[in-house]
C-alpha cells in the first residue's frame, strides 16, 4: 500500500485548511456583500422608478428642486382636498344634529361626490385660493308636520355651512298616523 508521506499529509491538510478558509471567507463575507449588493441594486431601480414616476406627474423632465416644488404644491392641494372633504363632513354631521334637535328620525343621508362650484359665467366663487365646493345630498326624513317643520328652520338658519333645498316630496306614512315622510334635495355650499 502506498503510504502518505508526513510532508504529503502536511500538503493535503493545508490544501483542506485553504478549502475550509476560502469557503468561510465566500460565505460570511462575499456571500452577504453580494446580497447587499444585490439589496442595494434593487433599492437603486425603486428609485429610478419613483424618479420617473414623478417625472411623469410633472409632465416633463425638470432638475430635482423644480420635480420637489411641483411635488410639494400638489401635496398642498391634495391636502386641501382633505379639508374640503373634513368640511363637508361636519356640514354633513350638521344635517344629522338638525334632524336630533328636531325630534326628527333620519332614514338616510346619500352624499355624492363633491364637486367645484362654477356660476352661469364660468367663474368659480374662491376664499383667497380656495374654491367653493358644493355637494348634493339626497335625505330621507321621518316625523310630525312640526318636527319637518323645525327641521327646515335649523337648516334654514344654520351657520355651519350654506344648505339650499333644491327639491323635496312629502307623504303620509299611513293614514291614520301623524308621521310623515319627506325626501329632501339638499346641496351643501362650503369653502375649503
Amino acid at each position: 500500500m502506498n503510504s502518505l508521506s508526513k510532508e504529503q499529509k502536511k500538503i493535503i491538510s493545508l490544501l483542506l485548511l485553504t478549502i475550509l478558509l476560502l469557503f468561510l471567507l465566500w460565505r460570511f463575507f462575499y456571500a452577504p456583500k453580494t446580497e447587499s449588493l444585490k439589496q442595494l441594486k434593487s433599492t437603486v431601480d425603486v428609485g429610478k422608478a419613483e424618479i420617473e414616476a414623478v417625472y411623469e406627474m410633472i409632465g416633463e423632465e425638470v432638475s430635482l428642486e423644480e420635480a420637489v416644488t411641483i411635488l410639494k404644491e400638489k401635496a398642498d392641494k391634495l391636502a386641501e382636498r382633505r379639508i374640503r372633504q373634513k368640511d363637508i363632513s361636519l356640514a354633513l354631521k350638521g344635517l344629522s344634529d338638525f334632524a336630533n334637535k328636531a325630534g326628527v328620525r333620519i332614514r338616510a343621508i346619500k352624499p355624492k361626490s363633491p364637486e367645484i362650484l362654477t356660476t352661469e359665467g364660468g367663474s368659480t366663487p374662491t376664499y383667497g385660493n380656495i374654491p367653493c365646493m358644493k355637494t348634493e345630498v339626497a335625505i330621507s326624513l321621518e316625523g310630525t308636520y312640526g318636527q319637518i317643520a323645525q327641521y327646515m328652520y335649523l337648516l334654514e338658519n344654520s351657520s355651519r355651512g350654506i344648505y339650499t333645498v333644491e327639491g323635496f316630496s312629502i307623504k303620509k306614512q299611513k293614514k291614520d298616523s301623524s308621521q310623515l315622510q319627506i325626501e329632501l334635495l339638499v346641496w351643501i355650499y362650503c369653502f375649503g
